[in-house]
């Protein structure tokens, strides 16, 4: 079997997931063939505004508790990430809106469950998928 050995941070490193946010845990099926990483905000975090990018705006709610994004296949296995997504009340512009996620795009052209094949069917908003920027 298989055992890596991780230190604090290194996962958040190789999946591109910046602080404030963290992984809570990692679930790996071998016989769904599929990894689920579950990410979360610390407490107390601020993000920026998502219409003006006013920098530090306190979380006002969660706009959905178990949101789930298709991530890059790890090997062969199917990736997602689950998380709840946060809105914030902007102090600026005084607009609430939902937190832009850092492995998350909005799609333009109906790619996602043309690519994604079932896993595609099974998320909550098939519009969002992630991309590689680096």
């Amino acid at each position: 079997m298989f055992a890596a050995n991780l230190k604090e941070g290194q996962l958040e490193y190789l999946l591109h997931i910046p602080e404030p946010w963290y992984i809570d845990r990692v679930d790996f099926s071998l016989e769904a063939k599929q990894l689920d990483v579950y990410v979360k905000f610390r407490k107390r975090a601020l993000f920026p505004c998502s219409n003006c990018g006013a920098p530090d705006q306190p979380v006002r709610d969660i706009a959905n508790h178990d949101r789930t994004w298709r991530h890059f296949n790890f090997f062969e296995y199917l990736s997602c990430i689950h998380a709840e997504l946060p809105r914030t009340n902007c102090g600026k512009c005084d607009t609430i809106t939902r937190v832009n996620l850092p492995w998350a795009f909005r799609v333009i052209e109906t790619i996602g469950t043309v690519h994604d094949g079932p896993i595609g069917e099974k998320l909550a908003d098939k519009d969002y998928i992630l991309v590689n920027d680096r």
